[in-house]
């Protein structure tokens, strides 16, 4: 077998190892049957994989604007005297854009894709409350929104195994449970 289609498989072998694609033993084995134990090209071909994935500029701007999103919409939805077509539009907006950026994410940059996840959710509870706030008073049907919202991140999080998602979903429904009945 030449060297660059043994350098290609050995590459892949490392992908499959760092996202766990395959079992790490498996992984291993893998690679000291195609670099037949020679410890040198382990490392060499282990570097050139690791230099791949240096964070770039774009994996930067992306997790700043992801960091904006919350804030942003915080601040327009609770401390702005817009009329609430504005505020219903801008809300959808932005959680329009969140979804954008979060299908960009995980496109792009799958260790960011957890928290654009959460960043995406925190939107959509924000906006959700934020317009019932607007539109109606009682306060039962704006917990119950968050209630079920709640529900949704715990069952998520247990489909996705995703510790943050269960934690903050079982945290905030309970407190809103609490809220609604006292």
């Amino acid at each position: 077998m030449s060297d660059e289609k043994k350098s290609v498989i050995i590459k892949e072998i490392h992908y499959w190892k760092e996202n766990h694609l395959l079992p790490e033993k498996y992984c291993d084995y893998l690679l000291a049957l195609y670099t037949q134990g020679d410890v040198t090209e382990l490392e060499s071909v282990s570097n050139t994989v690791i230099d791949t994935h240096k964070i770039r500029l774009q994996h930067v701007l992306l997790f700043i604007a992801n960091i904006f999103i919350l804030p942003v919409t915080f601040i327009v939805l609770y401390f702005t005297d817009l009329k609430i077509n504005l505020q219903v539009s801008f809300g959808i907006l932005m959680v329009v854009f969140s979804l954008s950026m979060y299908y960009v994410v995980k496109q792009r940059i799958q260790y960011l894709e957890a928290y654009s996840f959460f960043v995406l959710l925190l939107t959509l509870l924000m906006v959700s409350i934020g317009i019932l706030q607007q539109l109606t008073e009682q306060s039962g049907l704006i917990n119950g929104v968050a209630m079920i919202q709640l529900l949704g991140w715990l069952l998520i999080g247990t489909m996705k195994k995703r510790i943050l998602l269960i934690s903050v979903g079982f945290v905030g429904f309970v407190s809103s449970l609490l809220f609604l009945l006292f």
